[in-house]
């Protein structure tokens, strides 16, 4: 038993080198065409899922009345986009309330009655200056009149005197 030596590989022939190099690009023009083909398709399959997602699908429900007796009680604070400060005209008391805070009023409507005490002091005092004033004014006026009859009294005085002075330097003459 002898073994033989392998035998050499047979060369290949040209015409076995085009059949196989044409089975290549072949080969190769399939995967391509393939690897096209299925991105399309992917692609066409993508703008149709997109289609589908943005349309929008609305779910309506009949609105129903809940029970009422559960309080939904949520933390949270309230503040205005701008703040003025108001002051009050005067200080005093607030004697009656007659509106509320978000009550519709009419105009000229009386909402609050408020006691100034430190203002109703000051008319007062007012009021005893004016009355003041006046009987002073009144007793100027008085005084006047009086001094005018004196004053007309006398120069009728006057008068004679000088006139009977005067006759009588002009009589001894």
């Amino acid at each position: 038993m002898t073994q033989e030596p392998p035998s050499p590989p047979a060369p290949i022939s040209a015409a076995r080198l085009r059949q196989l190099l044409w089975i290549a690009v072949a080969l190769a023009l399939v995967l391509a065409l393939w690897g096209i083909v299925s991105r399309v398709s992917a692609r066409y399959a993508l703008s149709r899922q997109m289609a589908v997602a943005t349309t929008a699908t609305v779910v309506t429900v009949k609105p129903t009345m809940a029970p009422g007796s559960e309080a939904l009680v949520l933390p949270g604070t309230v503040q205005a986009n701008y703040e003025a400060l108001i002051y009050a005209r005067t200080n005093g008391y607030l004697r009656a309330w007659y509106t509320d805070i978000g009550t519709p009023v009419k105009k000229g409507q009386l909402l609050a009655e408020i006691e100034t005490p430190e203002v109703d002091q000051q008319l007062g005092q007012a009021r005893a200056d004016l009355a003041t004033a006046e009987a002073n004014y009144e007793l100027a006026k008085a005084t006047d009149v009086r001094w005018q009859r004196l004053l007309a009294a006398q120069l009728g005085r006057r008068q004679l005197v000088h006139r009977e002075v005067q006759s009588g330097i002009t009589d001894s003459l």
